[in-house]
């Protein structure tokens, strides 16, 4: 059947099919059956039987069809401009994702014309990531307490426990530091390794500074391919998160902090408040003393301190699979700041470019141990460094505890119970459980045997500022002689007691275990 002008013109205006001539596949006249599209023939036919039955009522309109060529000859140049060729429906920048999703759209379109059924049901075609990868997540435990870890932020123990990465999260960490990696001319990224690290640039989050700024996206392609507005310091949000993941299940002291998100600023102002007095036996008619605010709030302010890790990786490394590349350089990035962040949370120095450890806080309670420098340790000290603290920091929801090395953990378990010729443990036999007085211990390698700490760890706030650094280099002899190229990761943190009245140090005990 021929379409004529007046058809067209005729489709125009009694059926509303402007948006098919504009938007849909832009040939669905005459010049269809020259692009020879299994598409737009389905178009094509459904438009020939809507013509068949209008065509008794059509009159010649022959004025119209000088203009219509010059829209359909429009038409057509767009379309040549758009698809790669004019005889194929395959558009330049079209994924193999895409282009299925192209003929799911196109296959329930046809079924609705040829059954005139508006109900056709829906085709989804899954992602790169569905297709491949698993999305499940697992609840994680911590390694040495078994039970699953709810960690503190802001103030207030957090709901959900960790989780780990899912395999999906894993292959797209793997894509981003591949991506990173072919930036830097260290590698080549296969039609996968694209497939996925286009779907995580088109649907998850990116953090990091631009031009200054913190910046919070989904729209990063143009800016990952700027080198000069900062794109290249932009970072997967969820990148954060899976650099805290391992510290939180393998640390000591981490997971009992308060951790505060900071998404910007290099420097911490908050403030903390006090209790008011209350004053009885007021006489009426007698002058009442006036209550003063000045102490009633305080001001708190931190630093924040940027930490980097260098991490040297095997050129081979990069042309594993996506899920192993992300593991690997993330478990290796996480376990040291296991290491790192208790470290300077218990004794880091401001003067070294550290955040502020516990013990070089000021303000804390300071106890004398029973047999100061050479003598040895007794009940006695645990009591008073326990009671250093008031009551109403010891309950249970500010994670009270001791904190010391493992060689002296050892040597009070090994005090005895004094009595003559009983030689059983003061403190039991459950020397795993790492409790002393019926309070958790946790165990700082990195102190000396003379320290010891007990104190409300939620009274200590960590502030993690958003926007992860990663990058690559290549260059220098060792690297290139070794088949190892280095990675190297830029964080910031601040750190401060944010309650002295919470922590009791002794500084006295034996240097000897």
């Amino acid at each position: 059947m021929n379409v004529t002008p007046q058809l067209r013109l005729y489709l125009k205006k009694r059926h509303g099919l402007t948006d098919a001539f504009d938007l849909m596949d832009e040939s669905i006249l005459d010049f269809v059956d020259d692009l020879g599209s299994a598409f737009d023939k389905a178009h094509f036919n459904a438009f020939c039987k809507a013509a068949k039955r209008m065509k008794s009522v059509l009159d010649d309109e022959p004025e119209h069809e000088e203009s219509l060529e010059d829209m359909e000859l429009q038409l057509k140049r767009k379309l040549e401009k758009q698809f790669t060729d004019p005889n194929q429906f395959v558009r330049k920048d079209m994924s193999d994702g895409n282009r299925l999703m192209a003929m799911a759209t196109e296959t329930r379109q046809r079924y609705a014309d040829e059954t005139n059924d508006d109900t056709a049901p829906s085709i989804r075609v899954k992602s790169v990531g569905e297709s491949h990868y698993s999305t499940k997540r697992a609840v994680l435990s911590h390694s040495r307490w078994g039970t699953p870890i709810h960690p503190i932020k802001n103030g207030a123990v957090s709901p959900d426990p960790v989780e780990s990465l899912s395999e999906w999260e894993t292959a797209k960490l793997g894509a981003w530091l591949k991506f990173k990696a072919a930036r830097a001319g260290l590698c080549s990224m296969n039609e996968h390794d694209r497939n996925v690290f286009n779907e995580l640039v088109e649907k998850d989050t990116f953090v990091g500074e631009v031009d200054g700024k913190l910046f919070r996206t989904t729209n990063t392609k143009a800016l990952l391919d700027d080198n000069t507005s900062g794109g290249e310091n932009l970072v997967p949000e969820w990148f954060d998160r899976s650099t805290i993941t391992f510290p939180l299940l393998h640390s000591e002291i981490l997971p009992h902090v308060d951790v505060v998100d900071m998404p910007r600023g290099s420097t911490v102002e908050t403030v903390s408040v006090g209790n008011p007095t209350l004053t009885w036996g007021t006489a009426e008619g007698s002058a009442q003393t006036l209550f003063n605010t000045a102490s009633l709030i305080a001001r708190i302010t931190a630093d924040v301190t940027p930490v980097a890790i260098y991490l040297q990786v095997g050129r081979d490394l990069l042309s594993d699979s996506l899920p192993n590349i992300g593991n690997e350089i993330a478990m290796n990035v996480a376990q040291r700041h296991a290491a790192e962040l208790d470290r300077v949370i218990v004794s880091g120095a401001t003067g070294s470019g550290e955040i502020q450890g516990i013990l070089n806080a000021s303000g804390t309670t300071d106890i004398t141990p029973s047999n100061p420098t050479t003598g040895a340790v007794t009940f006695n000290d645990l009591l008073d460094l326990m009671f250093g603290i008031e009551k109403s920091y010891r309950i249970p929801s500010y994670a009270p505890r001791y904190i010391m090395s493992d060689q002296r953990y050892k040597s009070h378990r090994a005090v005895v119970t004094g009595v003559t010729g009983d030689a059983r443990p003061l403190h039991g036999m459950s020397v795993q459980s790492y409790e002393l007085l019926e309070a958790p211990v946790s165990i700082e390698n990195n102190l000396t045997h003379n320290y010891g700490i007990f104190g409300a760890m939620k009274k200590y706030r960590l502030w993690r500022r958003a926007g992860f650094q990663i990058g690559w280099e290549m260059g220098g002899d060792t690297l290139v002689r070794s088949n190892q190229v280095l990675f190297h990761a830029r964080g910031r943190y601040g750190g401060k007691v944010v309650d002295a009245n919470a922590f009791a140090v002794v500084d006295a005990w034996a240097s000897a275990v």
